[in-house]
């Protein structure tokens, strides 16, 4: 087929600086062993006036706080690292890189089976489950309208500043 695969990490990104006008990065953050490395590497390796295009799960939604350790995007021991608007956008701020645009951060009912499946995992009886989810999707509903909440996801397209 001619397509060449190469295999690295999210730490150590086997290309040359500047290599990439666009880096994706789609729930990947929240498995590295080092956020703040992987991000660095990702501006590394973009050019100038490159875009960065990433998602993870947002620990700090209004389903994560509703739910607390019946989150499924706690899903530890896979996710080693938990972001929220603020520490996402920190992290970026100190590799040199601007979000530019919130672009997607899924819907309230997305993932209710998954929300029900991490509350019965944990060993909640059923019908505090079914409880917990129900108020987790009307907080998030509501949440959303008023414009306080970010989302399931932290889906963002940023940009590299110019040096």
């Amino acid at each position: 087929m001619g397509i060449n695969i190469i295999q690295g990490s999210a730490e150590k990104i086997p290309f040359e600086d500047r290599y990439f006008d666009v880096v994706r990065s789609w729930q990947v953050l929240e498995h590295t062993y080092s956020p703040m490395k992987a991000i660095s590497e990702m501006n590394r390796v973009l050019k100038q006036d490159g875009h960065l295009l990433i998602s993870v799960p947002n620990y700090g939604s209004s389903q994560g706080k509703v739910l607390g350790k019946c989150w499924p995007h706690l899903d530890v021991p896979r996710h080693l690292y938990h972001f929220t608007v603020e520490s996402l956008g920190l992290a970026l701020e100190k590799n040199g890189l601007e979000r530019m645009q919130k672009l997607y951060s899924g819907v309230p009912i997305s993932n209710i089976h998954w929300r029900l499946v991490g509350c019965r995992n944990q060993g909640t009886k059923l019908q505090k489950s079914l409880g917990m989810v129900a108020k987790s999707v009307v907080r998030e509903v509501a949440e959303r309208i008023k414009g306080d909440d970010a989302g399931e996801y932290l889906t963002w397209w940023i940009r590299k500043h110019e040096n």
